[in-house]
């Protein structure tokens, strides 16, 4: 009976240190991910929607976006948002995710809830995370009915 306890204790750290080691692969988030920059592009976002400035966000936005909407698009979207909803109040987040991204960066999923001067809106950003950047990849706000 002893002679099994050697072998059982000498496997527990073997053991223990396989499963630290494979803690990332599990929960896919090997590195982290600057919620930060993701919060403070949300900000830039909302003061250059109320600026008007709905061709800076286009042009910085990733790839990904402007090759999936024209520029034309993203400004009627944009500018429908704000000339419904008006200037931005306060923006909250409600949820986020880490998406899988291309292999030099990871991606974010947030959810805020934002009140606008005409009300609130229900918002989805997803950002390409890449060190402290952050750049939109998709943008999609629920407006309340008419």
């Amino acid at each position: 009976m002893s002679r099994l306890a050697l072998p059982v204790a000498a496997l527990a750290l073997p053991v223990a240190a396989l499963a630290l080691a494979a803690l990332p692969a599990l929960t896919g988030c090997s590195d982290p991910v600057d919620r930060q920059a993701a919060e403070r592009a949300v900000q830039q976002f909302h003061r250059q929607l109320d600026a008007g400035q709905y061709d800076a966000i286009y042009t910085a936005a990733a790839p990904d976006l402007r090759n999936g909407v024209t520029r034309a698009q993203f400004v009627a979207l944009a500018s429908a948002v704000h000339a419904r909803m008006g200037a931005t109040q306060s923006s909250k987040e409600q949820h986020w995710r880490r998406k899988v991204g291309p292999t030099d960066s990871a991606d974010l999923a947030q959810q805020y809830l934002t009140r606008y001067a005409a009300g609130e809106v229900h918002e989805s950003f997803t950002w390409r995370m890449k060190g402290d950047e952050a750049r939109l990849v998709e943008y999609k706000a629920d407006l309340p009915p008419l």
